[in-house]
């Protein structure tokens, strides 16, 4: 748990890099780092059965954040292609 909170400081400063780039790329990294943060903080609190008030902000507030870099993404791309299985696993 303690590794967990060293690389929290590395996190931080990842986000506040992504929040400088000025593009929809930055928006969306921005968003989703800060959503590991939350994840992070809420994974940490899980394994010492601490608060669950404390789990459940970060949860929803990590899930909040991913939710925005996708739709910053779908209102970035014109035409998405879908995923296909093909895609995810080449022969």
């Amino acid at each position: 748990m303690l590794r967990d909170y060293n690389r929290l400081d590395d996190l931080k400063t990842a986000t506040s890099c992504a929040n400088g780039l000025h593009s929809w790329q930055g928006r969306a990294a921005y968003e989703l780092l800060h959503a590991v943060e939350y994840l992070i903080l809420a994974a940490t609190v899980l394994l010492q059965r601490g608060d669950e008030a404390y789990i459940r902000e970060k949860l929803h507030m990590g899930l909040n954040r991913i939710t925005s870099a996708f739709y910053e993404g779908i209102r970035q791309v014109s035409s998405p292609r879908p995923i296909t299985s093909k895609a995810l696993f080449p022969r």
